[in-house]
C-alpha cells in the first residue's frame, strides 16, 4: 500500500536525521573525554579517537537512510 511506504519513508528519514543529532552531539568538544597523549607526544598533533574513525560510516548510514527515505516517501 502507498500510505505504509509513505509511513516507513518518514520514519526512514527521521531515524536519519536523528542519527545526524546524535552523531553532530558527540563530535561536540567536551562531551566525550579525549584521550590523554603519551609523555613525550608533541602537544600540537591530534590523538585518534574511535568517534573519529566510526564518524564517516554512521554519517553516510545517516545520508543514506534519509535518500531511501525520501524516495520512499516521494515516489511511493
Amino acid at each position: 500500500m502507498p500510505s505504509e511506504d509513505r509511513l516507513t519513508g518518514l520514519w526512514l528519514v527521521l531515524a536519519g536525521l536523528g542519527m545526524l543529532l546524535v552523531l553532530r552531539l558527540l563530535s561536540q568538544p567536551g562531551l566525550i573525554p579525549q584521550p590523554t597523549p603519551p609523555p613525550g607526544f608533541p602537544s600540537g598533533i591530534p590523538i585518534v579517537s574511535p568517534l573519529s574513525c566510526l564518524a564517516p560510516i554512521l554519517a553516510l548510514g545517516a545520508v543514506g537512510m534519509i535518500l531511501v527515505g525520501l524516495k520512499r516517501l516521494l515516489f511511493p
